[in-house]
C-alpha cells in the first residue's frame, strides 16, 4: 500500500526557509498529563511512616521485614513500597503474600514491589491475585508487573484474558515490556499487531512501543504489511507514528519504505515523529534514496530545533561521500549563527576533506558567539594542519569564557598526546597547562590535568604541578576538580596517594587508591572500604515545611517551566534537590545533553560539562509515577548514585521505570521542555511553595 504523500517536499522546504526557523520553534505544545498516583498515605504527619522510609534510606530491609506486620495497613502499604527501592530479594516471599491483604493499598505496593524483584517461574502469585482481585488500582499494578517480570504463562493470560473496562492501555504496554524481554507466548505478536489501529490512541502507542524497539526485527517481519498499513492511516499528530517510522527504518527496506518514511519527515505535525525519521535513516542504505535526501533538505530548515540537529547529523553522512553536499555543509556551517547546533555535525566531514578553513572561520565566529559551540568546534578541529590551527588554539586558551578555555587547553593537549611535538614547544604547552591547571574554573582546571598526565610532561615538573594545584585547591573539598588530579597523577607523587588514600575524605580515597593500582598494580586497602559514600538522612521536619507537592521555576533561556515535585514518592530526593535549589547550586548551569525525542539533561553543578555534581550521592526511590512525558528524573550511573543531575523526559520512557528516580512532573512549560537545546542556560532555578 503506497503512503500518502503531502506535496512535493521542496515547495515544503521553501515554505520553511521563509518561516524565520532559526528561533527553534517547536509546533503545536504537546500537554504533559498529570501522572496518575495512588492516595497520600499522610508520610509528612506520621511518626511511624517516616521510620518506615528511614529504614529505607539505611537499606535495612531486614528491619523493613519485620514491619510488614504491622497491624496499621498504612504501616505495611509503606514497608512494600520501601522495599521497591531496596530491593531485598529475601522479601519476595513476604510480598507475595501482602497479595491477599485486606488492605487495597497494600495489594498495590506489594504487586509494585514485586515488580522491582527478579520473580521465580511462577511469577510471585502475580497472575493468581489477578484472577481474584477487583480493586482497578490494585490491577493495575499487578499488570503491570507482570510485564515487567512474568513469565510466558503470565504474559499468556494477558494476552488470552479479555481486558477490564478501562484496563486495555496498562494491558498493551505490560505486553510489549515482556515481548522487549523476549518473553512471546504464542499469539503475542498477534495481539500487539491487531492494536495497532485500535480506537484509543494511547493502545496503538503502547502497541507501536514494541515495534519501534524490539531488538530484532527479523521476529516481527510476518506483520510489516500492518506495520505499514497502520503507519499509513495515521494521523500526521499521532504519537504512535513516531514508533511506526523507527520500526520501519530498522526494517531497512528502501525501495518499500523511502517514500513513506520521507513524507513523515516533513507531514508529522508532532515534531518528535519528524526526529524519529529523520534520524532512523542515518545508515548509507537509506541515504542513497533521492526521496529520502528531499526530506533530509526539508528537515535541515524544520521549525524545531530538534529536528534540524538530528537532519545535520544524517546529512553529515551524506558529506563525507557527495561533493554535492559538502557544498551544502559548508554553506550551511557559513550560515547564521544562531543555527550552531545543527552546524556542528557537519564540522567534521568538511576538515576531512579539504575545508578546514570554513569550520576555522566558524569557530573565529563562535568564539564571539557561544562558549559551548566554540568548544565543540575546537573539538571537530583534529585533523587541520599545526600551521593552521596552533595559533587559534592558543589564542582562545586564554578566552574569557572557561568553556572556551577547556575545549582549546584540551585540543593542544590532545595534539600533543598524539605526537606533535614539533608543533609547539614542550615548555611552551607546559606552562599553559600547569596555568590552566590552576584556573579559577573548574572545567579548564580538568581538561588541564588529562593533558599534562602525558609522560613527556615529567622532566618539566609536572609531579609538583600536581601537588600544588592538589594542597592548593583541597580546602575548598570539591571533588570535581580533586578527583581528576589525583587520577592523573604519576609515580613521582605516591608518597602523596598513599596519604589521601589513608585520609577521611571518602570522595578522594577511592580516587587515591585506584591512581596507587595504577601505577603500582597494587590494590591499596583503604579506610571505609566497601561503602558507597556517607548515609543521607532525612530531614523531616524541613520536609514538612515544604509540603507534600512544592513546586520549582526553571527560568530558561527558552522560557519559563514550572515543576512540581511529589514528596512522599521521593522523599529524600525532593530534600536533596531543593536544598541544592536554595543553595543557588542550580543556577547558571547548562542542559548539557539533549537527545531529541528522550530527554533533556541538566544540573551539572560542578564541572559544567556533564560529568560534574556536589560529589555526595543519594539514594535511589523507585517510585510509582510512570516516566510519561515531561517527568523530572534523576540521572545515575548506577544504584545508589544520584547526585544532582537531572533530566526532563520529552516522551514517556518505561524503559526507565524500575532503574531511575522519578521525582516530579512539568506542570507549566511544557513548550519550553520542547525548545531546550545542548548548552540552554538555567538562569536560575527558584522555590514557589
Amino acid at each position: 500500500m503506497s503512503p500518502r504523500l503531502p506535496p512535493p517536499i521542496l515547495p515544503i522546504l521553501a515554505l520553511f526557509v521563509g518561516s524565520g526557523c532559526a528561533g527553534g520553534m517547536a509546533g503545536d505544545s504537546i500537554p504533559v498529563p498529570v501522572p496518575p498516583l495512588p492516595p497520600s498515605d499522610g508520610l509528612l504527619g506520621s511518626a511511624a511512616l517516616q521510620e518506615v522510609v528511614d529504614l529505607q534510606v539505611a537499606r535495612e530491609g531486614e528491619a523493613l521485614g519485620e514491619l510488614l506486620g504491622s497491624p496499621d495497613p498504612l504501616v505495611r502499604a509503606r514497608v512494600a513500597f520501601a522495599l521497591a527501592s531496596v530491593q531485598d530479594a529475601t522479601a519476595l516471599d513476604a510480598l507475595s503474600g501482602l497479595l491477599a491483604d485486606p488492605s487495597p493499598g497494600v495489594r498495590a505496593n506489594a504487586a509494585f514491589a514485586l515488580g522491582q524483584l527478579p520473580l521465580p517461574d511462577g511469577g510471585g502469585g502475580l497472575l493468581e491475585a489477578l484472577a481474584g482481585e477487583e480493586e482497578g488500582p490494585v490491577r493495575m499494578r499487578l499488570i503491570d508487573a507482570l510485564g515487567k517480570r512474568g513469565g510466558l504463562e503470565a504474559v499468556g493470560a494477558l494476552v488470552r484474558g479479555p481486558a477490564r473496562p478501562g484496563e486495555e492501555v496498562d494491558r498493551t504496554l505490560a505486553v510489549s515490556r515482556a515481548a522487549l524481554r523476549e518473553v512471546r507466548p504464542p499469539g503475542v505478536l498477534e495481539y500487539l499487531a491487531e492494536r495497532l489501529t485500535h480506537p484509543d490512541p494511547e493502545v496503538r502507542y503502547r502497541s507501536a512501543y514494541y515495534f519501534g524497539r524490539a531488538a530484532s526485527v527479523s521476529v516481527w517481519a510476518g506483520f510489516v504489511p500492518g506495520v505499514r498499513a497502520a503507519l499509513d492511516g495515521s494521523a500526521p499528530g499521532d504519537p504512535a507514528a513516531m514508533y511506526l517510522v523507527q520500526a520501519l527504518g530498522r526494517l531497512g527496506d528502501v525501495e518499500a519504505d523511502a517514500a513513506r518514511i520521507a513524507h513523515w519527515m516533513v507531514a508529522a505535525t508532532d515534531w518528535r515523529t519528524r526526529v524519529n525519521a529523520a534520524n532512523i535513516v542515518m545508515s548509507p542504505r537509506w541515504l542513497a534514496s533521492p526521496a529520502v535526501q528531499d526530506g533530509l533538505l526539508a528537515a535541515l530548515a524544520d521549525p524545531s530545533g530538534h529536528v534540524r540537529v538530528v537532519a545535520a547529523e544524517s546529512a553529515a553522512l551524506l558529506a563525507w561521500s557527495s561533493e554535492d553536499w559538502l557544498d551544502r555543509a559548508a554553506e550551511r556551517v557559513a550560515g547564521e549563527p544562531g543555527l550552531w547546533r545543527s552546524q556542528i555535525p557537519l564540522a567534521p566531514p568538511l576538515v576531512a576533506q579539504g575545508r578546514a578553513a570554513v569550520v576555522l572561520d566558524w569557530v573565529r565566529r563562535m568564539a564571539d558567539f557561544h562558549p559551548v559551540a566554540t568548544r565543540l568546534g575546537i573539538e571537530s578541529l583534529g585533523g587541520v594542519p599545526p600551521g593552521d590551527v596552533m595559533d587559534l588554539l592558543l589564542e582562545l586558551a586564554e578566552h574569557a569564557e572557561p568553556e572556551v578555555r577547556a575545549g582549546a587547553t584540551w585540543a593542544i593537549g590532545q595534539r600533543w598526546g598524539r605526537g606533535a611535538a614539533g608543533e609547539i614547544p614542550a615548555e611552551q604547552v607546559f606552562d599553559l597547562l600547569v596555568r590552566r591547571l590552576g584556573d579559577a574554573e573548574d572545567l579548564p582546571a580538568l581538561r588541564a590535568a588529562r593533558a599534562l598526565a602525558h609522560p613527556s610532561f615529567v622532566p618539566l615538573g609536572s609531579a609538583g604541578a600536581f601537588e600544588a594545584a592538589f594542597r592548593s585547591r583541597r580546602p575548598t573539598g570539591d571533588p570535581n576538580i580533586l578527583v581528576p588530579i589525583l587520577e592523573s597523577m604519576g609515580d613521582a607523587s605516591i608518597t602523596l596517594l598513599r596519604a589521601v588514600a589513608a585520609g577521611e575524605d571518602f570522595s578522594l580515597r577511592g580516587a587515591a587508591a585506584r591512581t596507587i593500582e595504577r601505577i603500582t598494580g597494587e590494590q591499596v586497602p583503604i579506610a571505609g572500604d566497601g561503602e558507597t559514600g556517607p548515609v543521607p538522612r532525612v530531614e523531616w521536619t524541613r520536609l514538612g515545611e515544604l509540603g507534600p507537592e512544592p513546586r520549582l521555576r526553571f527560568e530558561t533561556d527558552r522560557g519559563v517551566i514550572v515543576i512540581r515535585l511529589l514528596t512522599e514518592q521521593a522523599p529524600l530526593t525532593v530534600q536533596t534537590f531543593v536544598d541544592q535549589v536554595l543553595a543557588g547550586a542550580h543556577d547558571g548551569t547548562r542542559f548539557h545533553r539533549v537527545v531529541p525525542n528522550f530527554v533533556a539533561q541538566g544540573g551539572d553543578v560542578g564541572v559544567g560539562d556533564g560529568s560534574g555534581g556536589t560529589g555526595t550521592p543519594i539514594r535511589s526511590e523507585f517510585t510509582q509515577m510512570p516516566f510519561g512525558r515531561g517527568v523530572i528524573g534523576m540521572a545515575s550511573e548506577g544504584k545508589d548514585t544520584e547526585d544532582s543531575q537531572y533530566y526532563l523526559t520529552h516522551s514517556p520512557q518505561p524503559h526507565l521505570e524500575g532503574g531511575y528516580t522519578a521525582f516530579g512532573y512539568i506542570e507549566e512549560g511544557a513548550g519550553t521542555l520542547d525548545l531546550l537545546q545542548e548548552g540552554d542556560q538555567v538562569v536560575r532555578v527558584t522555590l514557589e511553595n
